[in-house]
């Protein structure tokens, strides 16, 4: 049969943007997000999980509008680079949010509030950057949250992590390396620099949008 002209989501990845402190803390399957929310559903019931999923994404969108943004295809692949793919440990349940292409948003009961992001800092990147995958992000190093911030290796890395935007199709969930001073995950990188044709020289903006939820943009014409 052909495929479905679906655009689609994991409500996994947009409750790990929009409630972070889960991470380490139960986890985000819809057993815990059920308690944490106090959603009500029958679990393990087919109809009542995919209603309850959605109903996750849409208390995401009020935490922090955009969360559920990033729409892929359906045979799109939102985890395309192995080094990004958190495995999840049984406890967590990979509930899909899915919806058809061009129709129109579930509505939402409640306004979502506003969030104002927050300059943290700019760098300059280098070739260097470029060729092995990192920001560094020493000069403003001290704005990220202290529990977020772990060793040199991933045995050591923190309990916390943070939500990092960068315009790709999902949203990148990482703790930070204390002691060379940038993102821990860094298989992202290299497709944010192919994307906006980034060059050594050129500048990356920094930006707080929420509690451990940052943005990560190219500043053009900033040297």
């Amino acid at each position: 049969m052909p495929v479905p002209q679906w655009a689609w989501r994991d409500s996994v990845h947009v409750a790990r943007a929009a409630w972070p402190e889960l991470r380490g803390n139960g986890g985000h399957g819809l057993a815990r997000l059920k308690k944490h929310l106090g959603l009500t559903f029958e679990h393990h019931d087919a109809g009542e999980d995919a209603r309850a999923a959605a109903e996750v994404v849409l208390r995401a969108e009020g935490v922090q509008p955009g969360a559920a943004q990033g729409l892929v295809q359906a045979n799109g692949n939102p985890n395309s680079d192995a080094e990004d793919f958190d495995v999840i440990d049984d406890s967590e349940d990979m509930a899909i949010a899915v919806r058809e292409v061009g129709a129109a948003p579930m509505p939402s009961t409640h306004a979502p509030p506003q969030h104002v992001s927050r300059y943290l800092g700019m760098v300059e990147i280098t070739q260097g950057n470029i060729d092995h995958n990192h920001i560094y992000l020493r000069s403003f190093f001290e704005k990220f949250p202290a529990d977020a911030i772990g060793g040199s290796n991933r045995a050591s890395a923190a309990l916390r992590e943070i939500a990092v935007d960068w315009g790709g199709d999902a949203i990148v969930m990482t703790d930070l390396d204390g002691a060379k001073r940038f993102f821990r995950k860094r298989g992202w990188i290299r497709e944010f620099f192919e994307r906006t044709g980034a060059k050594a020289g050129e500048s990356v903006l920094v930006e707080q949008t929420g509690p451990y939820s940052y943005r990560v943009s190219m500043s053009r014409g900033a040297r």
